[in-house]
């Protein structure tokens, strides 16, 4: 996938058990499915079941294919990684159907033993600025109410777009889920957009 934006950097050591210094963040590769299902034992199930909403130990197959084939029946995808020492520790990705109303979906899966450390707030953050950069002003994203690690990563990013983050986040829980609507708040790609008319904003 063609990818346009900033070269890939790194994660520096900083507070709040953020990641070390060496710890990639960069555009998915097409090889980089091998490194996913190589670390498919650094996810515990409950990270699994979280991510895909629903009981697994393994991802799913069809899973592994759609990322094969990520634009397969007209879709767009994108995804950012982290890898720490060449292995994949975190990704997160978007994916949409151009012209139809639901606007794209934003989906995060972090190592266990990297959670906590600052990495999905950066996979978040590095997502968002490729949505902004591919003319996607609006993105969605859904998580269990109860899930601790996405509340402490809302609560920091809200603090973050208050603090200059172009994107506006708004967090409502409906019938045990909690949705969350980013919107960005600037000119995406110099006025180019792929939103529909109906795509609502806040």
């Amino acid at each position: 996938m063609p990818y346009s934006g900033h070269p890939p950097h790194h994660l520096g050591s900083g507070p709040g058990g953020r990641a070390p210094l060496g710890i990639e963040v960069r555009p998915w590769r097409e090889t980089d499915v091998m490194l996913l299902h190589a670390a498919e034992p650094t996810f515990s199930s409950g990270s699994l079941t979280r991510r895909f909403r629903s009981g697994t130990t393994r991802f799913p197959p069809a899973y592994l294919r759609s990322l094969r084939q990520p634009g397969a029946g007209g879709r767009r995808w994108m995804a950012t990684v982290v890898t720490a020492g060449g292995r994949l520790v975190g990704l997160a990705e978007v994916a949409w159907l151009p012209g139809v109303a639901e606007p794209p979906d934003l989906a995060v899966l972090v190592a266990d033993a990297w959670q906590s450390r600052g990495v999905g707030d950066r996979l978040v953050r590095e997502m968002l600025r490729q949505c902004a950069a591919a003319g996607v002003p609006v993105v969605t994203a859904e998580a269990d109410a109860v899930n601790a690690p996405v509340i402490r990563l809302a609560d920091r990013l809200i603090g973050r777009a208050a603090a200059g983050l172009p994107w506006h986040l708004d967090a409502r829980v409906r019938g045990g889920t909690r949705h969350f609507l980013f919107t960005y708040r600037g000119d995406p790609a110099g006025g180019r957009s792929d939103r529909p008319a109906s795509w609502s904003g806040r």
